[in-house]
């Protein structure tokens, strides 16, 4: 447990959901809803949980949200209004469609945030694919997310290496190593394929 590190945790449920057809938040895994899959990993790390909404009127239990200041912008526009109103440097930043991610692999990016001081500290899979969504945002990002905002550069997997970044490899031969543990579900067809392996993540 570290829940003594200052660090908020922050998750993106603020996507227009086009590829699923429904709001992915609460879309049910196993008759619990996605967001309460991160939320409960999330718990175990932190205390201090928002909601980045997008420009929906989303509400999750008594969470505090944050709409996005820059509407449109995906990922990165909700990640910056998010980390303008925290209160701690340290931000621990998944999205709502990642329900298989682990406390150990969130204990691992935090501890490495603190003892290796870095913009972003972020996990890259077992396929080589740096996965921003399940990151550790140090708010000192916020001027080269703003930048990248303005000018319409969005893509998060780019604008992470534009500032001192920390990569974290968990690939097969990695202890935390899990099959899918970075699954991302916003299709009908990944969910379904979620609800068939949930018995790998028991």
């Amino acid at each position: 447990m570290i829940k003594n590190s200052p660090v908020t945790g922050i998750i993106l449920a603020g996507g227009r959901n086009k590829r699923m057809g429904s709001n992915k938040a609460l879309t049910l895994l196993n008759g619990k809803p996605l967001i309460e899959w991160v939320l409960n990993a999330m718990r175990e790390v932190t205390d201090n949980v928002i909601i980045s909404v997008g420009t929906e009127d989303f509400q999750y239990e008594n969470l505090a949200k944050v709409q996005d200041e820059y509407p449109d912008k995906g990922p990165a526009g909700g990640i910056y209004s998010a980390l303008k109103v925290s209160e701690t440097d340290l931000n621990l930043v998944i999205s709502c469609d990642m329900p298989f991610i682990s406390v150990p692999v969130l204990e691992l990016l935090i501890r490495e945030a603190r003892l290796n001081p870095s913009c972003v500290t972020f996990p890259v899979d077992e396929n080589g694919y740096p996965q921003p969504l399940c990151a550790v945002y140090n708010k000192c990002i916020l001027p080269v997310l703003h930048e990248a905002i303005l000018q319409d550069r969005l893509m998060l997997r780019k604008i992470i290496l534009e500032c001192s970044s920390r990569q974290m490899k968990i690939g097969r031969d990695h202890t935390l190593y899990r099959t899918g543990i970075f699954m991302n579900i916003n299709t009908k067809e990944t969910l379904k394929r979620a609800r068939n392996s949930t018995k790998n993540f028991n």
